[in-house]
Order: structure tokens, then sequence, then C-alpha cells
């Protein structure tokens, strides 16, 4: 995907939902994205999300036990992935230095 192409889709959620400041409204550009967030407290400590679908929305479960900046990165992250469709990577999967760099 070319870097112009990658800089629109990526503001695209937020003209949507008339973001032009900060702090961004996390909840409301999960709503352009067509994701909903949740907060639980029983994820593992090293477990900072779980995303799932139901129906045509996105479900980002982030862990309450992280610290607040911790939960808006976890979020945005999620939402980019969203976006873009990029697929998740497993953690025992190895990534190349050109996939990092081209993400």
């Amino acid at each position: 995907m070319e870097e112009f192409t990658v800089a629109l889709k990526a503001r695209k959620p937020a003209m949507d939902a008339g973001i032009d400041s900060v702090p961004v409204s996390i909840e409301k550009l999960a709503t352009a994205a067509n994701a909903k967030t949740k907060v639980r407290d029983d994820l593992d400590d090293e477990e900072p999300e779980q995303t799932c679908f139901t129906g045509d929305t996105n479900i980002i479960i982030v862990n309450e036990n992280h610290r607040e900046e911790r939960q808006r990165f976890t979020v945005l992250h999620k939402i980019v992935h969203i976006v873009l469709a990029l697929p998740s990577r497993l953690h025992d999967e190895e990534i190349t230095t050109s996939d990092l760099i081209s993400y």
C-alpha cells in the first residue's frame, strides 16, 4: 500500500468523527472505525487487549489493570489495524524488519 493511501485511510475516521483537535476522543474515533471499546479487569497482566467481531462491529476489550495511557495506545493501535485492514500477528511469529518498516 502506498504511503499516501495509508495517510488518507488513517485520517478518514478522525475526519468522519469531526475530530480536529487533541486530545482525540477515543470513543468517537472507535465509532468512526466501526468499533466499540470495553474495559475488563480479568485479562492477564501480559494481555493488553482482546479483539472480537460481532455482526459487523469490532469489539476492542482493553485491560483495566493497565495504565490509562497504555489503554489509549492499545485502542488506537487496534483501530489502525481495523482502518488499514492490517493483519494482526501472533507474538511467536517472526516479523522481518521490512515488515515493520512497511507498517
